[in-house]
């Protein structure tokens, strides 16, 4: 009974402290974004940028890639490359990237204007159908062909005769074409 007892406590102790990791990681990116935030509100928009990346890796790191504080992260970095760098694709794809985790996301109303509302607006259009997420990102509504091209292009790049790779004018690399359509 006392081995029983024992182990009991080392499974409740083991399991307290995983949450209790989680939720520091929580806390971590939750400060993250309140200091990113109060930096964008002081126009410095490259120090909001830095810390809302910060928090990204912060994300991936702890496992909380679909908590909500992940898609607040991203909601924010929105907010921080459309309203910051007037960057309105950037701003669309992160919108769009914290809509799939989080469709039930909102702008925060300190930072609604009426181009990031337009913009976030277009984000929830896209979301659910895969537009403009990376391939890191969720390939929710891509079904299963842009899942299992997506799987393939990932796991055998060399067989394909090529690499996929973003870049500011499309997709390739040097010799690869750009804007190339890699879902067949």
């Amino acid at each position: 009974k006392r081995t029983l007892w024992v182990l009991w406590a080392v499974v409740l102790l083991a399991g307290s402290s995983r949450v209790a990791l989680a939720q520091s990681g929580v806390r971590k990116v939750e400060n993250l974004n309140r200091t990113a935030m109060e930096d964008y509100d002081l126009l410095e928009f490259e120090s909001a940028k830095t810390k809302l990346m910060e928090a990204l890796r912060t994300v991936r790191k702890e496992g909380l890639g679909n908590h909500p504080i992940a898609a607040k992260t991203y909601i924010n970095l929105g907010i921080v490359w459309g309203g910051g760098f007037n960057d309105r694709d950037e701003a669309l794809d992160k919108f769009t990237q914290g809509l799939a985790i989080d469709p039930s996301a909102d702008l925060d109303r300190a930072y609604k204007t009426p181009e990031l509302e337009k913009i976030f607006k277009e984000a929830k259009g896209n979301s659910g159908r895969g537009d403009n997420l990376t391939c890191d990102g969720v390939l929710s509504g891509s079904g299963t062909h842009g899942t299992i091209t997506a799987s393939v292009i990932a796991a055998y790049p060399s067989q394909l005769g090529f690499y996929a790779t973003r870049t500011k004018n499309g997709l390739g690399g040097s010799g690869v074409p750009r804007n190339a359509n890699l879902d067949g």
